[in-house]
């Protein structure tokens, strides 16, 4: 078991994601299970919209982000539609977008995503039909992001981790400031505390070859 989602609502519906690229859904806080997809990737994270919990994503390893907005019945590819114009016109998918890295839930808006992966860092506030992309201070490709963050009260305020920098943006990735990180470890996870933004916790552990 690599992820695990309780709707908000209904906290007897229960959401696993595995390695193997199965989705199980539980409707009793998990007595029973039921197989509801199979993505041919590792899960490495479920979302839930806190404001619909009709709305599911689901973050695969190497096929990029799948939503649904019927509790699971029916997915779709969201990451498909984080494209750029080539000098023909034409819609181009960036280089590394399907390969996930984090993802996490805007909570100042209705269906709102921010969501790193191998090129970069990307926005969407509708539910992942637009996305935009958010230049960083490094080259696109050049960094693998470990974890990412929104203040939940202000989404112009985006923090990034990658193994040894701390980033913060308070206009929206237009302008960055860093930090080094008081450990060694490796960086896993980031959260802004929803009642006091100034108080941000972060994981780590050691990651050995």
């Amino acid at each position: 078991i690599k992820a695990v989602a309780v709707d908000h609502y209904n906290n007897n519906k229960i959401y696993i994601g595995t390695s193997g690229g199965g989705l199980f859904k539980s409707y009793d806080y998990g007595v029973s299970w039921e197989s509801i997809e199979w993505f041919k990737s590792t899960i490495n994270k479920i979302i839930i919209n806190p404001k619909d919990t009709a709305k599911v994503y689901v973050a695969t390893a190497r096929k990029g982000i799948y939503k649904s907005n019927n509790e699971g019945f029916d997915w779709i590819n969201i990451s498909d539609n984080i494209t750029y114009k080539d000098k023909d016109g034409k819609d181009k998918k960036y280089e590394g977008v399907s390969n996930y890295l984090d993802i996490e839930f805007d909570y100042s808006e209705g269906d709102a995503l921010i969501y790193a992966n191998s090129y970069g860092l990307f926005y969407t506030n509708d539910g992942g039909q637009n996305w935009d992309h958010i230049k960083l201070l490094t080259k696109p490709k050049a960094v693998a992001i470990r974890s990412v963050a929104l203040n939940p009260n202000n989404n112009k305020e985006i923090y990034y981790m990658t193994s040894s920098t701390f980033y913060k943006s308070i206009d929206s990735g237009r302008e960055w400031t860093t930090e080094a990180l008081p450990t060694s470890k490796t960086p896993v996870d980031l959260l802004v505390d929803v009642e006091n933004a100034n108080s941000i916790f972060m994981i780590a552990r050691e990651i050995k070859n």
